[in-house]
């Protein structure tokens, strides 16, 4: 008889970002040899899902996808889905144009590509071409985030984000957290405000517009605009005055 003895757990290692909801990014299955027996509805092709997702198209032995990984994809946490796969397995979908040179980022909307980035890309251009993709260049946040404009005091977003549950506040793009519940407190200014950041969370920019000068805040891996930080709070604390149009909520279950 086989037997399973079941034990506490004494320690856990977090797998890297790559490997989070491996099967939603690899719906083919993991084993690549097929070995458990396991069989999938279509063994070559990725199926497309629908709405919004971005494909990354990779190959053997290339040295730039290794480096596009290590250096954007294993830190991506962002709520437009990510997968990756080979040339071979996109046969679902509808390109442009063939891919000339991986890796190749497609961003692709009910399996329709609508942009593309050929070749190794650092992680500001990835989140500007994604900023375009999910938010629309058009859009406020869009402006917001790239063009440094400000929500208008007491916007929708902002009605809708300040009474939420216990939580974190995320970067749009990346889904990095840059401010928790925690440190939120009503300015009655019409933007979110908080005493601090998330630790390493953001940057910081002298900026001297309008004929001000103001201290500007930054997400620090995808780089988009998300306000200014003011000395005014109470009790001589800080006031991160953000905007509502680039930040995502994540609840604390």
């Amino acid at each position: 008889d086989i037997a399973t003895q079941i034990e506490a757990l004494d320690r856990f290692y977090e797998a890297e970002e790559y490997h989070q909801n491996y099967l939603l990014k690899h719906p083919n299955g993991y084993c690549p040899n097929h070995s458990t027996g396991v069989k999938f509805k279509d063994d070559n092709d990725l199926i497309p899902n629908s709405g919004k997702e971005i494909v990354v198209v990779e190959s053997l032995n290339c040295l730039y996808c290794k480096k596009l990984e290590e250096d954007v994809l294993n830190h991506y946490k962002g709520s437009t889905p990510l997968r990756v796969a080979k040339e071979s397995e996109i046969d679902n979908f509808k390109l442009k144009d063939k891919i000339k040179a991986t890796p190749t980022i497609l961003f692709v909307e009910n399996g329709v590509e609508v942009d593309r980035v050929s070749g190794y890309t650092d992680e500001r251009e990835f989140y500007k071409k994604l900023g375009a993709f999910k938010l629309g260049v058009e859009s406020e946040a869009y402006s917001v985030a790239f063009n440094k404009s400000t929500d208008a005091r007491f916007c929708k977003r902002y009605d809708k984000f300040k009474h939420t549950p216990e939580g974190y506040f995320i970067d749009i793009l990346s889904g990095d957290r840059l401010f928790s519940t925690k440190n939120r407190f009503d300015s009655g200014s019409g933007w979110l405000s908080f005493f601090e950041a998330e630790p390493g969370s953001v940057e910081y920019k002298e900026d001297f517009s309008y004929g001000m000068h103001r201290v500007e805040v930054l997400a620090k891996r995808s780089g988009i605009h998300l306000g200014h930080v003011f000395e005014d709070a109470p009790g001589g604390k800080k006031r991160y005055c953000i905007n509502a149009t680039v930040l995502e909520f994540e609840a604390i279950e």
